[in-house]
């Protein structure tokens, strides 16, 4: 049998072309994958760092709460560690414009060497809170 000249023609394959351009649109994909890759592991750590807070701050204002003495009115500042973090809880209380109940603002946050140590708050409570004296005549 003798061979065919033209058989190597008809040999079918891809060409430059198409492969560069099955190149550019597997690395487009791969790039936004990535992308959305990096932006759900950057929500999660903040969702994370959210949810920490506003369990500081719940824990403060149940402190708060059980009382048996109002807290006294002014700003106070403390740290707190939770989730192997370290927490500025701001604990404000105001008179309110309700006899016998104290406004109570807490704000919890960590602090950001970027900002110049200032706070990031992550969490914010605010409560009434009633004067347990008048409970007991």
């Amino acid at each position: 049998m003798k061979p065919n000249p033209g058989a190597a023609a008809q040999v079918k394959g891809f060409t430059l072309l198409e492969i560069l351009i099955a190149m550019a649109i597997f690395a487009v994909m791969a790039v936004s994958v990535t992308t959305a890759t990096q932006r759900s592991i950057l929500y999660a750590g903040r969702l994370e760092e959210k949810s920490v807070a506003h369990w500081v701050a719940m824990n403060k204002m149940a402190v708060l709460q059980s009382q048996v003495n109002w807290p006294s009115l002014g700003k106070k500042d403390e740290q707190v560690e939770m989730g192997n973090r370290e927490w500025t809880v701001t604990t404000e209380v105001q008179a309110s414009q309700v006899p016998d109940f104290r406004l109570v603002a807490v704000s919890v946050g960590q602090k950001e060497a970027g900002l110049g140590g200032e706070v990031r708050v992550s969490s914010r409570l605010t409560a009434l809170l009633a004067d347990k004296t008048m409970d007991n005549p």
